[in-house]
Formats: structure tokens, C-alpha cells, sequence
């Protein structure tokens, strides 16, 4: 009986202070937030009380005070009595409270805290806000418009100048990197013409030219000039005589990164281009070049010219052809053919009769055809 004594007080406690006191101290909160919050400190509370009425030693004023606190009916009456009076002060609580949000202009609880938060005490306070708020989003939007079109007009700018200056080039050239790596632009100017090397990197010279012909040159103590040739190139050249030659260049770099790319590019080309002709001057090196298309077309060839019936004699894993190659003839270097050659053939002769044979397949490497067979009997030297 006593636990249910315990139980029933604690309740009656947990709803009495938390209506009471929520709607005071926790304007903003829910019921069961307050319900919640308050919970916890009658339950503690209720327990101190118990602790106290346990211990016996404390003298008759708290055995009575707790006495009365227990006694059922005491307890029911209170609990009674603090609801009502805890949902009639909640009633009152709320009603003033809206009665002073309607005298500020507020329609509600939430316009309130929003106006609170910026520190308005009445709705035309933050009207007032809003309308400050909107005209300064209104101006930044106004600065941004204006000064992106301030940027298009200077981009139009720009580009209307370049345009020009685009329609009064002569050429552009670039020198490959393993040299300078430089473009040259030459083009006319009001006065005469004027030359801009840009450099690898972002530096770059102008020079004033004057054209004689395809020749313009420098004002400067060296005798500086540029001549275009007959193939459209560009020929650099002072007193002492000529310089590198620079490649043509089409289109016009808008960047420094364009720029870097072309001379990049002029030197890879110019890499290729002797990387070609040195391999083109070793039988070797062109035959592997083309090894790979003319192999195929050889063997069919070969088998193809076979009067009679022919056997292979390589392995799975062994070449019909021996590794390089060799000039087809006195002009071969010059007329870019070679010569693959083999020994793994086996040719029957009219009476039935194998015989291993040398083979050779001459291929024009500019027409991507075998052009001769030629075939004798015998083996290849060892190595």
C-alpha cells in the first residue's frame, strides 16, 4: 500500500509543477517537452523526501510533514486542486501572451520568434527588416548584372582588338623546343611591320621589321632579320649568315598554355621527322618499320607462286623470315624497298621430289606491295 502511496505522489507532483511551471519558464517549448523536463526533478525531489522520511533520527517536524504528504487523501485533494489550478494559470498564461503578440501585429507564436531573431519588437519593426533585406538582395543583383556586363564588354572589346590585329598577320611560325621553342607572329602595323616572339614559359620580344620583299629585318646592331621562304617557311638569319628555320604555324595561340603546346608539338615533329630520316638511311631499321605488313603478304605471295606443292618448315614459334632486312638493289634505299629472307621452305619439284630452298620477298614499302620473288636451293648459314 505504501508503494502505491509513493507512485500516486509522485504523479500527482510530475503533472502539477510541470503544468504549472512549463507555460512560465518554457514559453517556447511543447507539453511534453515541459512534461518531460520537470519530470525528472519531481522524481528526484520525491526521492530526497523519502530518503528523509526514512531516516528516523530527524526530529517529529519532517516525520509530520511527510505524514501529511503520504496520507491518501491529502494527496488526492492536492493533486485536485494544483491541476485546476495549473490548467487555469496555463489558460491565463497563453492568453496574455497572445493578447500582447496581437497588440505587437503578430498573427502568431512563430512571426514572433522569427521577428526576435533579428531583434524586432513589433511587426512593423520587421516589415521594416524585410523590405531593408529585399532592397539590399535588389542592389547586390543590380552589381552583379553590371559588372558581368562590364566583363562581356571587355571581353567584346578584346576580342573586336585581336580580330583586328589577326587580320593584319602576315604568318605564324614556330620553332621547335630543342632549339629556342618560340612562335613568331609577324604582321603590319600603321608604321610598318613588327614581329612577336613569344617564348616558352610566358616571356616574350617584339621587333620592329622593315620588309624588303620576303626579307624583314631589324633595326638592332646584329643585322636580325627573317626571311620567309618559297615553301612558306620561316628563316631566322643576321650578319653571319642563315639560322634555324621555323615551321608554319596555323591558327593563332590565345594563351600562354597554347603557346607552350605548339612549340611542344613543333618539337615532337621535329622529332619524328629526324627519328625518320635516320631510320629511313638503315635497311634494318625501315624493313622493321613495315615488317609487320609486309610479312603476311609475302607468304602469300610465295605460296601463291608455287608450281607444285610446298611445305613449311618453321615451328609454332619460329619466323618464316629471318630477323632485318636488306636493300632491294642499287636503288633501294632511294626507292624505299627491302628485302625479307627466309629459309624454312620446302618446294616439290615435278617428279615428287622435296627440296629446301632460300627464298627472298622484295617489298615497296610506298606502294605497301611485294614487287619481287626470287628462290634458290639450299640453307642459310648458321649464325
Amino acid at each position: 500500500m505504501r508503494k502505491v502511496k509513493y507512485v500516486f505522489l509522485a504523479l500527482a507532483w510530475f503533472f502539477a509543477v510541470s503544468i504549472c511551471a512549463g507555460p512560465w519558464f518554457f514559453p517556447s517549448t511543447s507539453q511534453l517537452q515541459m512534461l518531460l523536463s520537470h519530470g525528472a526533478s519531481i522524481v528526484l525531489a520525491l526521492g530526497l523526501v523519502m530518503w528523509l522520511f526514512r531516516r528516523r533520527g530527524l526530529g517529529s517536524l519532517v516525520e509530520r510533514v511527510a505524514g501529511v504528504a503520504l496520507n491518501t487523501w491529502t494527496t488526492a485533494l492536492l493533486f485536485g486542486a494544483i491541476v485546476v489550478l495549473g490548467f487555469g494559470t496555463m489558460a491565463l498564461s497563453m492568453s496574455v501572451r497572445d493578447s500582447d503578440l496581437r497588440a505587437k501585429g503578430f498573427v502568431s507564436y512563430d512571426a514572433f520568434l522569427a521577428a526576435a531573431a533579428v531583434g524586432a519588437n513589433s511587426r512593423d519593426e520587421y516589415q521594416r527588416y524585410l523590405e531593408k533585406v529585399a532592397a539590399a538582395a535588389e542592389q547586390a543583383r543590380r552589381r552583379k548584372l553590371a559588372a558581368a556586363a562590364a566583363e562581356q564588354a571587355r571581353r567584346d572589346a578584346a576580342a573586336s582588338r585581336d580580330a583586328a590585329l589577326e587580320r593584319l598577320v602576315i604568318g605564324r611560325w614556330v620553332l621547335p623546343i630543342d632549339k629556342a621553342g618560340e612562335v613568331v607572329t609577324i604582321r603590319k602595323t600603321g608604321s610598318g611591320y613588327e614581329a612577336l616572339v613569344q617564348f616558352e614559359g610566358g616571356s616574350s620580344m617584339t621587333y620592329r621589321l622593315k620588309r624588303v620583299g620576303q626579307r624583314f629585318s631589324t633595326n638592332d646592331d646584329f643585322g636580325s632579320h627573317f626571311r620567309i621562304l618559297k615553301d612558306g617557311r620561316l628563316q631566322l638569319g643576321d650578319r653571319e649568315g642563315p639560322g634555324d628555320t621555323l615551321e608554319i604555324l596555323k591558327g593563332r595561340p590565345r594563351s600562354q598554355s597554347e603557346v607552350d603546346a605548339a612549340i611542344q608539338a613543333a618539337f615532337t615533329h621535329a622529332q619524328d621527322v629526324r627519328e625518320e630520316e635516320r631510320c629511313r638511311k638503315d635497311a634494318i631499321c625501315w624493313g622493321d618499320r613495315f615488317r609487320l605488313e609486309a610479312i603476311p603478304l609475302c607468304v602469300a605471295a610465295i605460296e601463291n607462286s608455287a608450281r607444285y606443292d610446298y611445305r613449311w618448315t618453321n615451328g609454332w614459334l619460329e619466323e618464316k623470315f629471318v630477323p632485318g632486312a636488306l636493300w632491294h638493289g642499287r636503288h633501294g634505299q632511294k626507292l624505299g624497298q627491302v628485302d625479307y629472307i627466309g629459309d624454312k621452305l620446302m618446294l616439290q619439284n615435278g617428279f615428287g621430289a622435296w627440296q629446301n630452298v632460300i627464298y627472298a620477298c622484295s617489298f615497296d614499302t610506298r606502294l605497301g606491295l611485294p614487287i619481287d620473288l626470287s628462290s634458290r636451293p639450299g640453307h642459310l648459314p648458321g649464325p
